[in-house]
């Protein structure tokens, strides 16, 4: 048994297969680490319900999919989604498996908050202006250059927090991103200004070794989402944008999403074939495929109705929810 399936804590009827799952999963490229936390509870009430590993029964597979008293829609549905992937996977073993249906819970379609230029800007004008914190003498250092390197290179958090010295080229203006989603290492070059200030930035922190943080949370210390995120809100809160609530956002995630849908206009605005530079885009975000850069296309339509036409025309074949007149 490999070290893998000797770690993972099931210990119901359906042990081994739900370990072989998981390595399956992760040999595939994915983490799968929340899942495992889904999968564990799945274990418990097979086990609790004397299970057969002969099949997986709807009786079961139905009483794991109901959702549970004050459980989040968005956490139902991905119970069920892990749920609905182990049944495809005891399929393919030959073992009957019920599959609960995609439509059993529909999930929250989390619309995430696209900052303007002008609310960017109050945001780096903030940060720019604090001054020491009273824990962590380096963070009036580092998270204005997080932040930026969040929205001018679309990276995400863990992506960011997670850099090393030694993988941040200050000569070439290179992020090495290691251990990414869908178990992927990209190249991502940065913008000329932003690399000139990494580089101000890492001479003011100082690096005692290659694999130091490259954003600290205090001298040999990593920051953490937690940190990153509290920040985040106090911003929201100094420069007077709303944080509606759990699961409403604005999320640090959503960074991101500016950095795509702000891309996508600025090349827009330069005549580009924007079916062209989708897989470009793709590529520099590290999607596991372009369906996942697709659905820019369609907030850039949203939020900008004077460029829906001419989006329609050329790349309104690819953009998900929306039909040619």
């Amino acid at each position: 048994m490999s070290n893998i399936k000797k770690t993972l804590p099931f210990k119901g009827p359906f042990a081994g297969l739900l370990a072989d799952f998981v390595q399956e999963k992760r040999a595939s490229g994915y983490k799968y680490e929340t899942a495992v936390i889904y999968l564990c509870q799945l274990d418990d009430l097979l086990a609790r319900q004397n299970a057969s590993t002969d099949c997986l029964t709807k009786e079961l597979v139905e009483l794991w999919a109901t959702k549970r008293p004050n459980e989040q829609v968005n956490t139902c549905f991905s119970r069920i989604c892990v749920s609905r992937q182990f049944a495809c996977f005891l399929t393919r073993r030959g073992i009957p498996a019920y599959m609960a249906p995609q439509t059993h819970h529909a999930k929250y379609d989390f619309i995430p908050h696209i900052f303007t230029h002008e609310e960017i800007q109050k945001m780096f004008a903030e940060l720019d202006g604090w001054s020491s914190f009273y824990r962590g003498a380096d963070r009036h250092v580092v998270m204005p250059e997080l932040f930026r390197v969040l929205y001018g290179c679309g990276l995400r958090i863990g992506e960011a927090v997670n850099l090393n010295r030694e993988n941040v080229d200050l000569d070439e203006g290179v992020l090495i991103i290691k251990g990414a989603k869908f178990g992927k290492e990209r190249m991502v070059p940065m913008a000329t200004s932003l690399t000139e200030r990494l580089r101000i930035c890492a001479g003011k922190i100082g690096y005692s070794r290659p694999d130091s943080p490259f954003f600290p949370a205090s001298p040999g210390t990593r920051l953490t989402h937690a940190i990153v995120y509290k920040t985040f809100r106090n911003i929201l809160w100094k420069i007077g944008i709303p944080h509606i609530g759990r699961n409403h956002g604005p999320r640090v995630h959503d960074l991101r999403h500016t950095f795509a849908v702000h891309r996508l206009l600025q090349w827009y605005r330069e005549g580009a074939d924007l079916n062209a530079m989708l897989p470009k885009l793709s590529t520099y975000l590290g999607h596991k495929d372009i369906s996942g850069t697709q659905r820019y296309l369609h907030l850039v339509a949203d939020l900008m109705p004077e460029v829906t036409a001419r989006l329609e025309k050329t790349v309104g074949h690819v953009i998900p929810g929306r039909d040619l007149p």
